[in-house]
């Protein structure tokens, strides 16, 4: 089937292979070919379907921001950017207080926001590595997300207009569990983020 964007820039509209369902409603046509727009860190391994598989974001500049992004239309052709936050950055570990360093990194989404979807919807999704327990994860994952949305909402966003889902470790982009330590670690790292869902219809 073909696509109606042209991620690759051949000129030529991207052929789509099908939708993949990237959890908690998170829909997305998938280009037949595997663009693998944000490398993993080295020694990681992504997860079949992974977001990173799909095609880096082409137009929106992030100053200042340790984020990444990635591009996809959704089930209803809408052109959907999906920034991925590292958890890292925004909070200590088991905690849903935004640290310090944290603004910067969300001023800069805010500034993308206002400057290239002002006034869209606006959905925050929390996840957490897969240590401990799962009920813990579910509520700490929602918990930072409500985290980002108030700030947001604070910083000029309209609060009504922001989602949020917390998703614990049930969508990992990268393997958890390869036997390598270090590799582990640095897996669980990415794991634990929070993706800023912007759909824009055609």
């Amino acid at each position: 089937m073909e696509g109606l964007d042209d991620f690759d820039q051949d000129e030529d509209p991207d052929p789509i292979c099908g939708v993949t369902d990237f959890g908690g409603g998170l829909l997305l046509q998938v280009p037949c070919e595997v663009f693998t727009a944000n490398e993993p860190e080295d020694g990681t391994t992504l997860v079949e379907d992974s977001l990173y598989a799909l095609p880096g974001d082409n137009f929106v500049e992030l100053e200042n921001v340790s984020a990444t992004a990635i591009q996809a239309r959704d089930d209803m052709d809408r052109l959907t950017t999906v920034f991925l936050l590292n958890s890292d950055t925004l909070f200590a570990i088991g905690s849903s207080d935004l640290s310090e360093p944290a603004q910067d990194a969300l001023n800069g989404i805010i500034a993308a926001l206002e400057g290239h979807f002002d006034g869209q919807p606006v959905e925050l999704r929390g996840h957490t590595d897969a240590i401990g327990d799962r009920a813990a994860n579910d509520k700490l994952s929602a918990d930072r997300a409500a985290s980002v949305a108030d700030y947001f909402g604070s910083h000029g966003l309209d609060r009504s207009n922001i989602s949020i889902i917390g998703l614990g470790s049930a969508v990992p982009i990268v393997q958890e569990s390869s036997g390598d330590e270090a590799a582990d670690e640095l897996g669980r790292a990415q794991n634990r983020r929070v993706e800023v869902v912007v759909r824009v219809a055609s």
